[in-house]
């Protein structure tokens, strides 16, 4: 446990660091930060949970400031005041309801899940996707899971497969996680149609590891979420082309 809460620890801190020096980079590396955090973090012990929980909650009010830059208060979205309303009532609800100290936390999460959508809602109203990060946060996210994968197999790590014949570890990858691979591969197929002047050898190979991570995991819901990912992509990448075509 304690191991994990100095990996966890010395991880956030350096993404702060990034965060108050450069939040432009900083909300391209959120996701990868997030993403590793969590297979880093797999202690049960509740202290250990209480203190992760509390310091990732710090960086992320200071992200939600940063990337923002003031103006979270100010933004005016209909469904801005409604992520108030709810945030609210699952505060006041978990503070004064019949509750234990894992559910406050985890409507903590969830307020500030909405609370850095928010703010990245607002930081990117007025800043174009960079498509040459996004592509460096794609790629970053396939590594992650690549190295997961290869040490939770030489280590005998994490969930084996559903039957008693264990075959191949995910590690930190549980099952409310492989939603992350499936976007990832949803993702490289929509950069690697859009940025089409650099290589992207590396990119695909990575790209076509992490799918047969999925295959090989079996793991029903990543499927679901891959195959709907990606024609969900195909359908907006065709629709954006007819628009430009249209235009020009």
């Amino acid at each position: 446990s304690m191991i994990v809460l100095l990996l966890t620890s010395l991880l956030s801190i350096i993404y702060a660091r990034l965060v108050f020096s450069d939040p432009d980079k900083a909300v391209y590396y959120f996701i990868p930060y997030n993403y590793l955090f969590d297979l880093l973090f797999f202690s049960t012990d509740v202290g250990i949970a209480t203190i992760s929980t509390v310091m990732r909650a710090v960086i992320l009010l200071f992200f939600i400031a940063k990337v923002s830059k003031g103006k979270f208060f100010s933004y005016k979205k209909p469904s801005y005041a409604f992520f108030f309303i709810i945030a609210l009532i699952l505060l006041v609800s978990s503070v004064f309801g019949e509750t234990d100290t894992k559910s406050l936390l985890e409507t903590i999460k969830f307020i500030l899940t909405f609370g850095t959508f928010y703010a990245l809602l607002i930081y990117f109203s007025s800043h174009p996707l960079d498509l040459k990060q996004f592509k460096k946060t794609i790629f970053h996210l396939s590594i992650i899971t690549i190295v997961n994968i290869l040490i939770s197999n030489i280590f005998s790590l994490g969930w084996g497969g559903y039957s008693d014949d264990v075959g191949f570890y995910t590690g930190g990858i549980i099952s409310n996680m492989w939603y992350i691979p499936a976007l990832t591969l949803t993702a490289a197929v929509a950069v690697i149609n859009l940025v089409k002047k650099e290589s992207n050898l590396w990119f695909s190979i990575a790209s076509i590891i992490v799918l047969f991570i999925l295959i090989v995991a079996l793991r029903r819901s990543a499927y679901i979420i891959l195959i709907i990912s990606i024609l969900s992509a195909l359908f907006f990448l065709k629709v954006r082309i007819r628009i430009l075509r249209v235009v020009m």
